[in-house]
C-alpha cells in the first residue's frame, strides 16, 4: 500500500468514527507522534519495570498452555454480558 492509499484509509476510518471521545483519543495519539522525533524508540521511554512486565507478557504468549480459543473467549464474553 502506498502512502496515498494509506492516508485515504486513515481518513476513511476517521470519517466513520462517531464518538467524540474516541476522536479525541485518536487526535491526541496522532499529535504525540507528530511532536516526537520519528527516530525515537518506544522501548527507550519505558521504565525498567515496564520493560520487565512486557518481556514477561511476551513470554506468556509464547506458551501454548496460556492460549485461549476464540470460542472460549466468545462464551466468556456472552456470560459477562449477561451479568
Amino acid at each position: 500500500m502506498d502512502i496515498q492509499q494509506l492516508r485515504a484509509n486513515v481518513h476513511q476510518l476517521v470519517d466513520e468514527i462517531d464518538s467524540p471521545q474516541i476522536l479525541d483519543l485518536f487526535y491526541e495519539a496522532l499529535q504525540s507522534f507528530r511532536t516526537k522525533p520519528s527516530t525515537s524508540d518506544f522501548w527507550d521511554e519505558f521504565t525498567d519495570e515496564q520493560k520487565l512486565e512486557l518481556e514477561r507478557a511476551i513470554e506468556e504468549t509464547e506458551n501454548e498452555e496460556n492460549w485461549v480459543s476464540h470460542e472460549q473467549v466468545k462464551q466468556e464474553a456472552q456470560q459477562w454480558l449477561k451479568e
